[in-house]
Formats: C-alpha cells, sequence, structure tokens
C-alpha cells in the first residue's frame, strides 16, 4: 500500500522574516595576527569577512573553505611515540609509593567495576560495548593498570630510561593493588 501526497510543502518567504524571529547568531571574534600561525593558507576572504552565499541571512557564518581538510592526525611518528612512552615510564618510575598505591587500587576498582557492569547487562555485544567504560576511566583519572605499566616500563628499561629495579617496584606494587582494588569492589558488593 503506498500513500500518495497531494499537498506541496509551504514555501517559506524568507525576505519576510524580521531580524527579530531569526535565531541569534553568534559573531565571530575579530581577526588578530597571533592567528597568522593557523590560518596562513587561507585566502584573505575566509580571514574575517563576513561572505555567505545565502544572502537571506547576511548574518549567517561563511560556507567552509574546500582547501581546509576536515581531519586531524592525532598519530605521532614512531620515534615521538617511543620519546612519549620513556617520558611516561620515567614520569611513572618516579611516583611516590602512597600515590602509586592509591592509584593502582583504583584502577583495580575501575576494571572491577566494568566486569560487574559486563556480568550486570547480560555479557555478549551489549556487555562488550559497556566494559571500556572501565578502561576509560583508567585513562581519564591516570590510574596505574598493570597492562598499561608492562608496556611503558619494558620499553623504558629496554631504551635505558628506567632502572630494571624501578621496573620490579612499579610491577610488583600495581599488580597486588590492581588486585586489592577488585578485591576491595567485591567486598562493597557483598557486604
Amino acid at each position: 500500500a503506498s500513500i500518495i501526497m497531494n499537498e506541496t510543502p509551504a514555501k517559506v518567504n524568507f525576505e519576510s522574516i524580521s531580524q527579530k524571529e531569526s535565531f541569534p547568531i553568534i559573531e565571530e571574534p575579530p581577526y588578530t595576527n597571533d592567528m597568522d600561525d593557523d590560518v596562513e593558507n587561507l585566502v584573505p576572504q575566509q580571514l574575517g569577512e563576513k561572505s555567505s552565499p545565502n544572502t537571506h541571512f547576511p548574518n549567517a557564518p561563511p560556507a567552509l573553505p574546500t582547501s581546509i581538510a576536515l581531519t586531524y592526525n592525532a598519530t605521532k611518528p614512531p620515534k615521538e611515540t617511543l620519546q612519549a612512552v620513556y617520558r611516561a615510564g620515567q614520569y611513572k618510575a618516579g611516583l611516590p609509593l602512597n600515590l602509586l598505591m592509591v592509584q593502582s587500587t583504583m584502577a583495580g576498582v575501575y576494571i572491577a567495576m566494568a566486569g560487574h557492569l559486563f556480568i550486570a547487562v547480560g555479557g555478549g555485544i551489549i556487555g562488550a560495548a559497556v566494559f571500556p567504560t572501565g578502561l576509560i576511566a583508567v585513562v581519564l583519572t591516570s590510574a596505574e593498570l598493570f597492562t598499561g605499566d608492562a608496556l611503558v616500563f619494558v620499553a623504558s628499561v629496554l631504551g635505558g630510561k628506567v632502572s630494571f629495579g624501578k621496573l620490579l617496584r612499579n610491577w610488583s606494587v600495581s599488580w597486588i593493588m590492581n588486585f586489592a582494588g577488585c578485591l576491595l569492589w567485591a567486598a562493597l558488593l557483598a557486604y
């Protein structure tokens, strides 16, 4: 069964719409010289002049130029990535013991919470979709999860940036306190 529509859509006369009836449009900030680094390849029309193909709304923002790439590559070349891993290893190796213990315990709690959430929703695809919330919490709070420390410390020790003793200290504290965090979450659920 098909439905036939005899009505044509109403035409809007944009010229009859007054400024009070239109939605407020935020003005662009004025152009300053410190913006030159970011926009050196843009044509002057795109730097601050208002130009809109829509003549009915002169305050409309200008159309996006086709020459600007709409993607951003957030990856680093391998050498810079390795340097970032070295810096992370040096930072983690210098953490005070009390801070390392708290961050490791909280990482265990976050992963246990995510595991509990996985089971609570019944596993499967939905469980697989909610489990990463624990990993997101670990990343956002800079918690010390053993798996991340394993990567960072192996690279840092092999690169000569961190001692083997710091690796053993971090791994043992991180693993034990991750486990303690999981047990803490289980105890909170049980009692």
